[in-house]
């Protein structure tokens, strides 16, 4: 239960950390509205994807939450890595590969 909680938490979090950080990483990333709006639309996906094939994936393999809710946090945090690390990289397509 807290590793479903701190996913969602997580999920959250990681989804809307970059908004208040707009005007700052558009200036380091040296890219335009359009571009930092790519960022959003890209997050996107994942939000729409990840429920409905995990739920698959777990009612296929009848696999336990537990271990599968500690798998997706990892797979959350590994993507706010690399989104942090391409910002400090100034490396857009590194922004994009953190957030899909």
């Amino acid at each position: 239960l807290l590793a479903i909680c701190l996913l969602t938490v997580g999920s959250h979090f990681g989804r809307h950390f970059i908004s208040s950080m707009g005007p700052l990483v558009m200036e380091r990333l040296n890219i335009s509205r359009s571009q930092y709006g790519l960022v959003f639309s890209v997050e996107e996906f994942p939000s729409i994807f990840l429920p409905l094939a995990s739920g698959m994936f777990i009612s296929a393999l009848r696999l336990r939450y537990g271990p599968l809710s500690v798998f997706l946090a990892c797979v959350l945090s590994l993507g706010q890595i690399v989104t942090a690390a391409g910002i400090q990289a100034r490396s857009y397509s590194a922004v994009i590969l953190g957030y899909a």
